[in-house]
């Protein structure tokens, strides 16, 4: 005689082979029958929107919803701060007054990079309050090249102006 489970939702009690597999589950299957299960799948799947490419993440309809999590996760920040620190420096860099010209993987040029103080917090998450200002991709790299060091960037900056050497 199969062994028997009963469906959490549906409050029958079918054999084992009418539930799917489940290793971390104590009986070693889903506690739904495959019916139920099949029917929550449908449910969550109409909630949100087809996947636009492997991977990619999804998002309710909220187009800005991926950038708000990300400024405030990442930096602390929200997106309307972004926006005004944006407008306070013209839509430029920072540090070359140049726009940003990096395009992604889809080839829409991207957003200008929030830099922060790494001695405040170090990695790629900030507090907010030790934000800088935006960069582009390749004065950010720069200054992680550079180590975020003043002293090293002096160097540079006497480097190149000396008289090249014959």
């Amino acid at each position: 005689m199969e062994a028997a489970a009963t469906c959490r939702d549906c409050n029958e009690t079918l054999p084992l082979s009418a539930f799917t597999k489940n290793v971390r589950m104590s009986n070693g299957h889903q506690s739904r029958c495959r019916d139920c299960y099949n029917a929550v799948q449908r449910i969550r799947q109409s909630a949100y929107p087809p996947r636009t490419r492997p991977g990619k993440k999804r998002y309710p309809q909220d187009s800005q919803g991926a950038r708000r999590s990300a400024l405030r996760f990442k930096y602390g920040i929200s997106l309307d701060a972004y926006d005004a620190m944006l407008a306070d420096q013209g839509g430029v860099c920072f540090i070359c007054r140049e726009p940003e010209t990096a395009t992604g993987a889809n080839g829409v040029v991207r957003f200008l990079t929030v830099d922060h103080d790494h001695s405040c917090c170090p990695g790629q998450r900030a507090c907010g309050s030790c934000v800088r200002g935006l960069l582009c991709s390749r004065c950010n790299a720069g200054l992680g090249l550079f180590r975020d060091n003043p002293a090293i960037l002096n160097a540079a900056v006497a480097y190149l102006a000396r008289p090249a050497q014959e």
